[in-house]
């Protein structure tokens, strides 16, 4: 029903989504008709990548692949050019037709949802425009344009006024939509929700060794920005349920934006999602100094609290990382550089196997490539 100018035709409008990694790829190309029908022989994706049209989520369970594209508050079928529930900001906008699709403007414009959560870069929380919790990156030159990072925050706050308060006059909403469409075209969609974002940061966060640093350092940056390629590339976030996680999740995200190292941990979990550099170096693993206090002659699976990797899996550490993870740890360090799995242990057939090779060591972390 709304909708935010384009600076380019959405028709025939060719999508690149590129993942930095160890090299650079090609996750998605596809080629639309104006309302976004993905045309036959002009898509190529990767499997697991859910994103389509516009850079949203697609559903394509039940009426097939690129069908059914999700706006958050409802559904779009562009094989109809229509939504399939009202715009819940439709009592604003009498004149417009409730499931029109960016107004039927689909050549200059795309369809504008207008609430979102903005962040900077460095991880700072800049405000939300709305109730919608897709979480968005602010481009750092746009913040420095416009005055800087509390200059965009009283910005986003008057935007947010303006769009949701039914008092506002017409022109003063129209303004502040133009506003919004102009803030999202210079922003990254990260993919997640506000939740999913918390979460993976909360879980960075604590899985970091942010809680003994007095102050944040080159290494530290490094080691959370590994851990957040980690989820990226493995799915799964342990350490989520830690108490600094907690911690983290207790706080409001206005409240974390006093914390150095909790913006630290969104800026982490922002790279990771908008294809910044990758510091764990492909790893889909991760351990800490626990790992490193057990010899080689300690040949159990578990030490009731967690498992021993050396033996449920085995390792092997090369010399550079060897050397910097035993100097990192000091005293009690006790780990082999290279161990295959002794035992086979719980679902794990590994025994005589190395599965872990080391990809890179920040503080006391050591992150692992499972092969």
């Amino acid at each position: 029903m709304r909708y935010k100018l384009m600076s380019d035709r959405y028709f025939m409008k060719r999508f690149w989504h590129f993942q930095a990694l160890n090299r650079v790829g090609i996750r998605n190309s596809s080629d639309y008709s104006p309302f976004g029908v993905e045309l036959d022989g002009r898509t190529v994706s990767l499997d697991g990548y859910r994103f389509g049209f516009q850079n949203q989520e697609k559903d394509d369970e039940i009426k097939g692949e690129g069908n059914s594209i999700n706006y958050s508050f409802r559904m779009h079928d562009p094989r109809l050019g229509k939504f399939f529930a009202i715009d819940p900001l439709s009592k604003k906008y009498p004149h417009n037709s409730p499931y029109a699709f960016s107004e039927n403007r689909v050549i200059d414009c795309g369809e504008l949802e207008g609430l979102e959560i903005f962040y900077a870069a460095d991880g700072t929380f800049l405000g939300q425009v709305g109730s919608n919790t897709q979480v968005m990156v602010v481009n750092d030159k746009i913040i420095k344009m416009k005055g800087g990072i509390k200059a965009v925050q009283k910005n986003l706050g008057q935007i947010n006024n303006a769009t949701t308060n039914s008092e506002v006059q017409n022109q003063h909403r129209e303004a502040g939509e133009r506003h919004l469409a102009w803030y999202l075209k210079n922003s990254k969609n990260t993919g997640l929700t506000q939740k999913e974002f918390q979460k993976q940061a909360a879980t960075v966060y604590g899985e970091s060794s942010a809680y003994k640093m007095s102050k944040v350092t080159d290494d530290l940056k490094k080691e959370m920005f590994a851990i957040a390629y980690v989820h990226l590339n493995n799915k799964t976030a342990y350490g989520a349920s830690s108490d600094k996680a907690k911690e983290f999740l207790n706080l409001t995200p206005e409240g974390r934006n006093s914390s150095e190292f909790k913006k630290l941990a969104n800026a982490a979990i922002i790279n990771a999602q908008t294809g910044g550099f990758d510091y764990s170096y492909g790893a889909n693993m991760w351990d800490g100094k626990e790992q490193s206090l057990f010899p080689s002659s300690d040949n159990r699976g578990s030490t009731g609290a967690y498992e021993l990797h050396m033996n449920t899996m085995g390792w092997s550490i090369s010399d550079e990382h060897y050397k910097t993870w035993k100097k990192n740890v000091g005293d009690g360090f006790k780990a082999p550089q290279e161990k295959a799995a002794p035992i086979n242990y719980g679902k794990y057939t590994n025994k005589g196997k190395i599965r872990l090779h080391s990809t890179a060591v920040y503080g006391e972390t050591i992150f692992w490539k499972m092969k």
